[in-house]
């Protein structure tokens, strides 16, 4: 009876052990497959997000006066215009403008530099229509290096375009353009503030556009945001709370993030 009960004693450490074998074996194949499955969609979603932003991307590109033979024509054509030097300085600005918006947006990210040197000539193109009450400054804490700093591309300039076009364009009076850049935190901080009419997105008209530049600028920022997954681009537009009419574009870019898909 002692063999048999030892012989049954055994058959079952033999069984257990066959069982927990078995166990280890399937997750140790379930982890496996975990593994390659997670890194099969990673490379989905990064392979679909690389096409969503090219395509964003050259949503807008097509909306834009594009090819370089144009611009390279119309260079040469204003070289040789004989008008008055003020009107043939603008022609060149407005080509310069038109050139290097092209090429920023052929770019997902660009130095905070190159960004605000852009914006400064779209500015001064747009000086005239605004009229002459129109005031505009930008400004760069001094311990922050413009140059070494990378945004997306467009994140300033569409929404100084959008306060000229729909806040200050046809406003009466002093008109004001402020564009400050702080640093904050692990980052920095762009604030985009006019004094003219307050922001209302329900609000459909003639003067508000069809506001693609923004769409693009949520997406291209939505897309970024899904691929760092610690500190976030954050971006908020705002009526003013100073007592003040006018709108606030608010934009914190961490330091570290990646633009790569």
């Amino acid at each position: 009876m002692k063999i048999q009960r030892q012989a049954a004693e055994m058959r079952v450490l033999k069984l257990s052990v066959s069982i927990w074998v078995l166990v280890c074996v399937l997750l140790v194949a379930g982890v496996v497959v975990v593994v390659w499955y997670m890194r099969k969609k990673r490379e989905f979603l990064r392979q679909r997000f690389f096409q969503q932003i090219n395509r964003v991307r050259m949503e807008n590109l097509r909306s834009r006066i594009s090819p370089h033979f144009t611009f390279n024509v119309l260079g040469r054509e204003i070289n040789q215009f004989n008008g008055s030097e003020e009107v043939k300085h603008n022609l060149m600005e407005l080509v310069k403008y038109l050139r290097r918006s092209l090429e920023l947006t052929e770019k997902l990210s660009v130095s905070l530099q190159d960004e605000l040197d852009f914006v400064r000539t779209y500015i001064e193109l747009e000086r005239g229509r605004v009229g002459e009450d129109f005031v505009a400054t930008i400004t760069v804490e001094d311990e922050l290096e413009a140059a070494r700093i990378m945004i997306p591309s467009m994140i300033v300039q569409i929404p100084v375009e959008n306060a000229i076009k729909h806040g200050l364009a046809g406003k009466d009076g002093k008109k004001e353009l402020m564009v400050y850049v702080s640093r904050e935190t692990n980052g920095i901080r762009i604030t985009v503030t006019d004094n003219g009419r307050s922001y209302l997105p329900q609000v459909v008209s003639a003067t508000r556009g069809t506001g693609t530049g923004l769409k693009v600028l949520y997406q291209t920022v939505q897309l970024l945001n899904t691929k760092n997954k610690s500190d976030k681009i954050r971006f908020n537009i705002t009526n003013r709370s100073d007592g003040q009419t006018g709108t606030e574009v608010s934009v914190y870019i961490p330091f570290r993030f990646s633009y790569d898909l």
